[in-house]
């Protein structure tokens, strides 16, 4: 066995006791990939010793397992003003880090609010394993609204066979958007 994929709960041997002529025999090994597989297929030997005619044989057979890590991006806080004007626009950031062992691809991040809105999606392209990025954005008031307001920052990804991940860890929900005191023009 290699030593980036092991067997679960179990040993790298197990033993059939006959095997008849025109018989199968199915035997299933759970198997998983260390942590310290890296992200290229594995190569493993299966090594068959067995008696044929009451004579010892040997044979092996040698395949190719696709290894595959789980993603890890990790994000902060985002950071910004929870008490600004209404009409004024304020500054919205985010740190992107990617902890896993594989490359993130096409990762982008937007803001998705009935009142509020950011001046542009942000594009942060492929994320190389142990690398950081920047979701800094300016973000304004819709029109004409005051009060509590809320909304998601959306993350998405890609991996290597294209499948997208989508998900909204973050949430905006304590930006009050106070009303220009009028009182103060008069």
């Amino acid at each position: 066995a290699n030593s980036t994929i092991t067997p679960v709960n179990s040993t790298s041997s197990f033993f059939i006791d006959k095997i008849a002529a025109g018989e199968t025999v199915n035997y299933t090994m759970h198997l998983k990939a260390e942590s310290t597989a890296g992200i290229l297929p594995v190569s493993l030997t299966l090594a068959n010793a067995f008696v044929q005619e009451k004579t010892a044989k040997t044979s092996s057979d040698t395949f190719t397992i696709p290894v595959k890590q789980v993603a890890n991006l990790s994000l902060d806080a985002p950071n910004y003003s929870v008490d600004t004007m209404a009409g004024d626009s304020f500054n919205l950031t985010m740190n992107l880090y990617n902890k896993g062992k594989s490359i993130l691809y096409n990762v982008s991040v937007r803001l998705e609010s009935d009142s509020l809105k950011a001046d542009e999606n942000y594009y942060a392209g492929n994320m190389d394993s142990g690398s950081n990025k920047s979701y800094d954005v300016m973000v304004t008031p819709v029109d004409g609204f005051s009060g509590m307001a809320e909304g998601d920052i959306v993350v998405s990804y890609e991996d290597a066979d294209g499948n997208v991940t989508e998900y909204e860890p973050k949430v905006l929900n304590t930006v009050e958007l106070q009303s220009q005191n009028l009182d103060a023009i008069k």
